[in-house]
């Protein structure tokens, strides 16, 4: 079974602009067969002897790893910088989790979502050669009694989140546009660089060409442009 460096290697994913290039120009049979094998090689490794040591784990978390926030690659490359001399400074192996399940096939996210996978491997490759990370897929095992305590748990985080966000919101701007005929709906975020990226961050859907359910009726102005 091929290792994910294999799997790069061999579609020629070796760096951001072949990545952005191939991904985007493979026939679709061919993105679901590098689909397929980039599972088969994350599951291939799973299973065999762990070479990092179990009690220095570190499970990198979706910002840390740069899966929430802006998605531009230049802004995630500083946060997988960030983790890859925090793996090799402080700890003795990173497990870096990938969310699959925004795979659907041959449209245009499933492109972008293999596409964000292999950058991230391209950034902490060094770490992964070296045996200091692994990826693995999002995913949680658990037993009844262990989920009523991981539920617990998240419900707590969720709210103690949405506490802070609420404290927040004096500081913060969100915006809808309406779809029109050149582009999708948006959500525009503003606010403080320290709580929003680069203080303006952009969230499109996959599907945006109708308004959704939400959506205010009325729209007004806002900075000029319709929005509300």
């Amino acid at each position: 079974m091929d290792t994910l460096t294999e799997v790069a290697d061999r579609y020629g994913l070796t760096s951001p602009q072949q990545i952005g290039a191939v991904v985007h120009r493979l026939p679709p049979g061919q993105v679901s067969k590098l689909f397929d094998d980039t599972v088969e090689a994350i599951l291939s490794d799973e299973g065999e002897p762990n070479p990092l040591p179990h009690d220095e784990h570190f499970v990198a978390s979706s910002s840390f790893r740069g899966d929430s926030g802006c998605r531009e690659w230049g802004c995630r490359e500083e946060k997988l910088a960030g983790l890859a001399q925090f793996a090799a400074l402080y700890s003795d192996g990173v497990i870096v989790p990938h969310f699959f399940d925004n795979f659907k096939g041959d449209d245009e996210s499933s492109r972008t979502a293999i596409g964000d996978f292999f950058f991230k491997l391209w950034a902490l490759r060094p770490l992964v050669e070296a045996g200091l990370a692994r990826f693995a897929v999002d995913r949680f095992c658990l037993c009844s009694s262990c989920h009523v305590e991981f539920r617990r748990a998240t419900l707590k985080h969720d709210r103690e989140a949405f506490d802070f966000f609420i404290s927040k919101l004096p500081e913060l701007q969100l915006v809808y546009r309406p779809p029109s005929p050149n582009s999708p709906w948006v959500l525009e975020l503003s606010g403080p660089a320290d709580l929003v990226p680069h203080g303006h961050l952009l969230m499109v859907p996959e599907c945006g060409t109708r308004p959704p359910s939400w959506a205010p009726i009325r729209v007004q102005k806002v900075d000029e442009r319709p929005g509300v």
